[in-house]
């Protein structure tokens, strides 16, 4: 499926888990799950505008993927947020921050 088709949609997704989020009014267990599905959209939406050669906007939502996977508390979301930013990184030609993100995304 084309990016074109979906991204739209994942940007609305994104937006209305972020509204959910700053509004508060959740439950603390709902909280934790609206924070793992931003960080879950956050990261398609870094991998998409990565894919469309917008280095800046992706480590933008990488960096969206990092604080929600703090807030989520999930070890393995922070793996994959830092396994994200190398990867924005390398292709971006910053060899050392590549590097540098991929041991900090260590288990």
């Amino acid at each position: 499926m084309p990016l074109s088709t979906v991204f739209d949609d994942l940007a609305a997704a994104q937006s209305d888990a972020f509204r959910l989020i700053e509004r508060g009014r959740a439950r603390p267990s709902q909280m934790r799950q609206l924070h793992v599905l931003a960080t879950l959209l956050s990261w398609h939406m870094a991998k998409a505008c990565h894919d469309l050669r917008d280095e800046s906007s992706a480590m933008m939502h990488a960096r969206a993927v990092g604080v929600s996977s703090e807030q989520a508390e999930h070890p393995a979301l922070s793996a994959l947020v830092h396994g994200l930013k190398s990867l924005i990184s390398y292709w971006s030609g910053r060899g050392e921050d590549a590097l540098f993100q991929a041991h900090r995304g260590r288990c």
